[in-house]
């Protein structure tokens, strides 16, 4: 079993930096190292890259014949994460706006009566300014 020491320095033989891994997720996982490792070889070469040939019995059928099993648990592993993570935005995006919307709604309304207020207040004081002069006029 590789430790993710082993394949950090492996990236590194391969010229691999941080910023790359990076985008096969977090650095401190397993999982990404691998990840990115095996597309880095994939990319660079047309032929697997095996550590060691496989060893076949005459009795077991051989490797070659045999599907792989798809690793679905990296898949998942950062799926999971994501999925909550937008979970998690849409909650909040929620919550902001049925907080803030009566708020919102309710310092407009505020404003639009304090300014039809003070325009009434205004018209109010005109008209008796003009009432005011048409008095001392006469």
């Amino acid at each position: 079993m590789t430790t993710i020491k082993d394949l950090k320095t492996q990236a590194s033989d391969l010229g691999l930096s941080n910023e790359y891994v990076k985008n096969f997720g977090k650095l401190s996982a397993k999982a990404t190292w691998q990840l990115a490792i095996d597309s880095h070889l994939a990319t660079t070469s047309s032929q697997p890259v095996v550590d060691e040939p496989p060893s076949v019995e005459p009795n077991q059928p051989s490797p070659a014949l045999t599907t792989p099993q798809p690793t679905s648990h990296q898949t998942s592993e950062h799926a999971q994460p994501m999925l909550l993570f937008l979970v998690l935005v849409v909650v909040i995006t929620t919550q902001l706006i049925t907080t803030v919307l009566p708020i919102v709604t309710y310092l407009y309304t505020s404003a639009t009566n304090h300014v039809k207020h003070q325009r009434e207040i205004r018209r109010r004081r005109s008209q008796w300014y003009a009432e005011l002069r048409q008095l001392m006029t006469t």
